[in-house]
Order: C-alpha cells, then structure tokens, then sequence
C-alpha cells in the first residue's frame, strides 16, 4: 500500500492479486482511516472477480488493435505533451 497526503487531494494505491492497482483519489479533508477501510472492503469484493475473471477462458474471437494503432498513439501523446 502507498499513502500520499496532499494540499488539496490525497492518493491511495494498493496491490490487488499479482497484477492489479487499485488507486483511489481523494479530498484531503477526509480522514485516511476511512479511505483505508473503505479501500479493504473494495479490494475484498474485488478479489472475487479477478479470481473468476483469471479463470475464464479467453474468447475464440478476440478483438485485436488495428494496423498502425501504436504509431497512432505514439503520435497523439506527441501532440499532447511533446517529444519528452
């Protein structure tokens, strides 16, 4: 688990199953004790699904990015914020 209290909004980032990021932003007038529950009980109900969702086989159809989908998104974080 990661806590950063900001100013004006605070994060809270954990870990779920092997794979999995639960991040929840918050205002920082709310108590972290709170968000901690409150981040648990999510993180338990959703425990399940990635469980269930690990289990299922893949479709025989699956849809795959088209031709020139990388180059396309490289070029629109270009645009978006510079050749960084």
């Amino acid at each position: 688990m990661l806590f950063h209290q900001g100013s004006g909004q605070s994060i809270h980032i954990a870990l779920l199953g092997e794979r999995t990021l639960q991040v929840s932003v918050f205002a920082s007038s709310i108590k972290p004790g709170m968000i901690q529950v409150l981040c648990m009980e999510l993180a338990h109900q959703m425990e399940g699904l990635l469980v269930e969702a690990a289990r299922r086989a893949p479709a025989e159809t699956q849809q795959t990015l088209g031709a020139g989908f990388s180059e396309a998104m490289k070029d629109q974080l270009d645009s978006l914020f510079g050749n960084l």
